[in-house]
């Protein structure tokens, strides 16, 4: 189910480089999301996660 949450972080992080915050409503789409930013280099910690 989490890579569902792939795609849409993808184009979000792609049109708004500068984004301070990822929303999941459910554990996939924020473990999905996580995996996107670590893929993209973002440095651990920089973001926060809430489940």
């Amino acid at each position: 189910m989490e890579a569902v949450a792939v795609k849409p972080t993808i184009d979000m992080l792609t049109a708004h480089p500068d984004i301070k915050a990822l929303y999941g409503m459910y554990d996939e789409a924020e473990t999905g999301a996580a995996k996107v930013l670590q893929t993209r280099g973002h440095r651990q910690g920089r973001y926060r996660s809430r489940g």
